[in-house]
């Protein structure tokens, strides 16, 4: 006696994961697409408040490039565009022009990089966890 059969359903289990992946995928590199534009622009407003502002020509020449290269390949590039020279000297300690004693530094991109380098990696892990 042969076992009997009931009716097959075309089921493709590969094909279910591989689209439930695609969605879920997508929807993170959407959030961290946000997450780059949101702690780019965040990063900007913060080196711009905390520069050294004795002529604030430096201060307000801060900007935030967004460049994207399709989706989940978002990147930010913050920088000086009209005073891109300053930024080593006041960040680091140097000599001064006469070559007597040091200029001390005024540390600020330093801070802001690091605080919204960790932001940005708490909304990645967050829209990964969302999900």
């Amino acid at each position: 006696m042969k076992a009997r059969r009931g009716p097959v359903a075309d089921f493709d289990l590969t094909a279910e994961i591989t689209g439930v992946l695609k969605q879920y995928t997508g929807a993170v590199m959407d959030d961290v697409d946000e997450a780059v534009e949101t702690c780019g622009k965040g990063m900007r407003k913060e080196i711009a408040a905390t520069s050294p502002k004795r002529t604030k020509q430096y201060s307000k020449g801060w900007r935030c490039e967004i460049t994207n290269n399709g989706r989940g390949n978002k990147s930010a590039l913050v920088k000086n565009k009209t005073n891109y020279q300053l930024t080593h000297l006041l960040e680091k300690p140097h000599k001064k022009r006469g070559g007597k004693g040091y200029v001390e530094p005024q540390p600020h991109i330093g801070p802001a990089a690091e605080k919204w380098n960790q932001r940005f990696e708490q909304m990645c892990e967050e829209a990964c966890k969302a999900k």
